[in-house]
């Protein structure tokens, strides 16, 4: 008995449960009968209107109509891309309209005009007209209400004045541009390809390489283009709006703006080939952080933000990649340097680098790195000549100095590898010197860079000589005529040979150490002859340092006092670099001012 009570049971929630799922699933509840009963547009759908028209008394002022599902367009007064945001919510606030009263027929004032005109409804103050797929729905809107929270309305073809909230004004267009887009490129293509600046007097063209991603400047010289500049400046174009538009005339007044003919006008060219045209005009009188601007397919004349047009007013010289050298340093294998010699650094597999021979010694990544950083940001001032037929005059063919990076190590090849990027510089204009850019005809002025080496010595491993304290036999200082010599018996364990001094065990220990691992602060200069140059004469100064199971000493001499607050040392390397002039670090000279000298230097 309690089974088949449990079945029955069973199948009747399992019935309601479907009654409910099939009749009662849409039913709305009796607040949303109500409100649906109140609906002014009963049954309108947003997603079928095609059109809407807003008439303000008896003028149009602007008809809009979808083009595509999403995407409106204005046709009245001009045709011209619609935003969809301000439209959709629009007829959102359609079909949620309601009236909190109605005025019948029988109402009304006897005289059907005076009684429609008390309500501000003849003629009407506004009108809207919505065209959709099964019809068209026109409102007729009146006046205010006394407290005027309310608006009259009234449908077309219906005989009753409706009373609604006044929401539906706050979404109605009051200007024939309200639903505009104002996008300065609206329809500008995604992927711009090319841009030609006219006119030709100070125009140019620029055009983006379909694999490096760059552009390169066609047009008056071909060049390398700022791509990160115009790319940029692309960007602020998509991004800026019409501030206000001034003129919707089918043949509006150009010259008063500025545009007949315009200051500018840019072709922006996608991949279909057909350019959508920017012209630029002249400043608003009022508003001198506004330009004029007219799309030329568009046709309508507005204001646009200066600082988003402007730049685009520049000759081709402003638009040209200003670099010298573009690489990626990570590239770089092979570096190679004309100047007062000729000589390779290479990166080694180990990531090193080293200088070839016939200057073979280690590099210091340091310094390569700087040297690397120096010419990717290295850029030219000013054109000397745009296009030369003859580089001699300027010192250029050949070079009197030239950079060159490759993407190989390889050096002994018999057809050499294109360069990743080449610079030559020649002779010298004032403070400038003359250059010239891989594979360009035209002769730049560059300001000469005293960072960028010249010679073999200049990017050398900056260890001096790297000793340690065990293998230092004796350090003998000879400096204005007098000596002392200092032998190490072992650890902290020093004797005054010859001479005089006063020292402590301790601190020379230490000294010993530092001179032991000597270390440029960086390279000043080179040759023998030119020591006097940085005071060496005058410093009278020189220290040996005596290594163990080698013969001849090491040599070290201090000379002036340098610019940067240390002081000028100098030393033989042997061959091929010789005598090196350098700056020597100030925890080490502070050491050797303590320690090893005679008397305190000059």
């Amino acid at each position: 008995m309690k089974t088949a009570t449990t079945k029955w049971l069973l199948l009747t929630a399992l019935g309601l449960l479907g009654f409910i799922l099939l009749f009662e699933r849409d039913t709305l509840d009796t607040p949303d009968i109500l409100l649906a009963q109140r609906r002014i547009l009963p049954g309108f759908n947003p997603s079928r209107a095609r059109s809407v028209e807003i008439r303000l008394g008896t003028n149009t002022l602007l008809r809009v109509e979808k083009t595509d599902p999403g995407v409106w367009a204005c046709r009245y007064p001009v045709s011209y891309p619609a935003r969809t945001e301000p439209i959709e919510r629009f007829l959102k606030t359609l079909r949620e309209l309601s009236f909190q009263g109605a005025i019948h027929p029988g109402e009304l004032k006897s005289g059907a005009t005076n009684g429609l005109a008390a309500f501000g409804l003849q003629p009407p103050a506004a009108v809207v007209t919505v065209e959709t797929d099964s019809g068209r729905e026109e409102l007729r809107l009146g006046k205010r209400t006394v407290l005027g929270r309310q608006i009259y309305l009234q449908r077309a073809g219906a005989d009753r004045i409706y009373l609604t909230a006044d929401s539906l004004l706050k979404e109605l267009p009051q200007s024939p541009a309200a639903w505009r887009d104002p996008a300065l490129l609206p329809a500008a293509p995604l992927r711009i390809r090319r841009i030609e600046a006219r006119p030709q007097t100070n125009g140019f063209e620029v055009a983006r390489d379909p694999q490096t991603r760059r552009w390169e400047m066609l047009k008056p010289l071909r060049l390398a283009a700022h791509t990160a500049k115009i790319d940029y400046l692309l960007q602020q174009l998509r991004l800026s709006s019409i501030a206000q538009f001034v003129d919707d005339a089918p043949e509006p007044r150009l010259a008063r703006y500025g545009l007949a003919p315009p200051r500018r006008e840019l072709l922006l060219y996608g991949e279909n080939g057909e350019p959508q045209t920017l012209q630029i005009g002249a400043a608003a009188t009022n508003r001198t952080d506004l330009l004029y601007v007219r799309n030329l397919s568009l046709g309508p004349v507005g204001l646009a933000p200066r600082a988003a047009l402007e730049p685009w007013l520049g000759s081709y010289r402003d638009f040209c990649d200003r670099r010298m050298m573009v690489f990626d340093p990570e590239k770089v294998r092979r570096i190679r340097i004309k100047g007062k010699e000729t000589f390779d650094v290479v990166r080694e597999t180990n990531g090193t680098w080293r200088i070839l021979p016939p200057f073979s010694a280690p590099a210091d990544p340091a310094l390569v790195m700087e040297t690397l950083s120096e010419l990717a940001q290295a850029e030219f001032i000013e054109f000397e000549r745009e296009v030369a037929a003859d580089f001699k005059p300027y010192g250029l063919d050949p070079p009197l100095r030239e950079y060159a990076l490759y993407e190989t190590a390889q050096t002994a090849a018999k057809s050499p590898p294109k360069p990743l990027a080449r610079m030559a510089l020649g002779k010298p204009k004032r403070l400038l010197l003359f250059a010239r850019r891989d594979s360009e005809n035209s002769v730049l002025l560059i300001p000469d860079n005293p960072r960028l080496p010249l010679a073999a010595y200049q990017l050398r491993d900056r260890q001096i000589w790297n000793v340690s304290t065990n293998q230092i036999a004796a350090i003998t200082v000879t400096q204005a005529g007098k000596s002392f010599r200092l032998v190490r018996q072992g650890p902290f364990n020093w004797v005054l040979a010859s001479g005089q001094a006063q020292f402590h065990p301790l601190t020379i220990e230490e000294t010993a150490y530092r001179v032991g691992r000597l270390r440029a602060a960086r390279w000043v200069d080179r040759g023998k002859e030119r020591l006097a140059r940085y005071g060496f004469d005058r410093a009278d100064y020189r220290l040996l340092l005596e290594v163990k199971g080698q013969t001849g000493a090491r040599e070290l001499r201090l000379g002036a006092r340098s610019p940067g607050g240390g002081r000028y040392g100098a030393t033989d390397l042997g061959p091929p670099f010789g005598w090196v002039i350098f700056e020597v670090p100030e925890p080490i000279l502070a050491f050797l001012e303590s320690d090893l000298t005679v008397q305190p230097l000059p």
